[in-house]
């Protein structure tokens, strides 16, 4: 990972970080091939727990002497020092990958969701596709300034195995909501097909305004009652028995 300044004329290199789980070794791939130790397939910038300073976002593979685990990364730049502020790593299967990355409020609650798409795979599915299939992944996360925790995860296989390469967010309906689009590679009788798919998540937002608003209708109703009730007393009272 690596900071570059251009002024234009030149590019010069502000800081980089290299990294590793395993120093030995590398992770093979679902063929057994060399899969590698560890990558960073994307990377994004934005501002994901609301302090006012991007952070940077990195996600991929990295093996972890077993398995190819997925691996997503927060990042901080101060100008002067690269600081690593978070790091996920999870495994679904032998390989796990992040292939891609996208940044959105895609829930409604008004804050910056890490959106990552990618693949699940066993090992030696490459030749055994029709038993046991890759999986895509789309998994949505949230980092609050100290941890990243995972919000939705969903998994699908569609053929012989599919792989979200590719992921992205925006209101394509205009409906005020954040869709998230995930496109990939299905395989089909030794041939790739795209596969894209259109996402939505339920915001939190219209339960918690549901509740808010219900609250306040009881309420309302019940001090409504409370002065009906006691206007009515009132007149009982100013006409005695005879």
């Amino acid at each position: 990972l690596r900071i570059w300044h251009w002024n234009s004329e030149e590019f010069q290199l502000q800081a980089n970080a290299e990294w590793r789980l395993v120093e030995d070794g590398y992770g093979l791939t679902i063929a057994g091939g060399v899969q590698g130790n560890t990558v960073v397939n994307n990377v994004k910038v934005g501002d994901v727990d609301g302090d006012g300073t991007a952070e940077i976002i990195t996600g991929g593979f990295t093996y972890d002497g077993e398995s190819v685990a997925a691996q997503l990364r927060i990042w901080t730049w101060n100008g002067t020092t690269l600081l690593l502020e978070g790091s996920q790593e999870w495994t679904s299967d032998y390989l796990t990958e992040v292939k891609c990355i996208a940044l959105g409020d895609v829930d409604g609650d008004s804050h910056m969701e890490i959106v990552t798409s990618g693949i699940v795979a066993a090992y030696g599915s490459f030749n055994t596709n029709q038993t046991s299939p890759n999986h895509a992944q789309l998994s949505v996360w949230s980092w609050d300034g100290s941890s990243l925790s995972l919000a939705q995860s969903q998994e699908w296989t569609i053929g012989d195995g599919v792989c979200a390469w590719n992921v992205g967010v925006a209101d394509l309906d205009k409906n005020g909501k954040t869709e998230i689009v995930t496109v990939g590679c299905m395989g089909i009788s030794n041939l790739c097909d795209p596969d894209m798919r259109i996402w939505s998540i339920a915001s939190t937002l219209q339960v918690e305004f549901f509740i808010i608003a219900l609250s306040s209708a009881v309420i309302v109703l019940l001090v409504s009652a409370y002065f009906l009730a006691k206007k009515f007393r009132k007149r009982i009272n100013a006409f005695p028995e005879q």
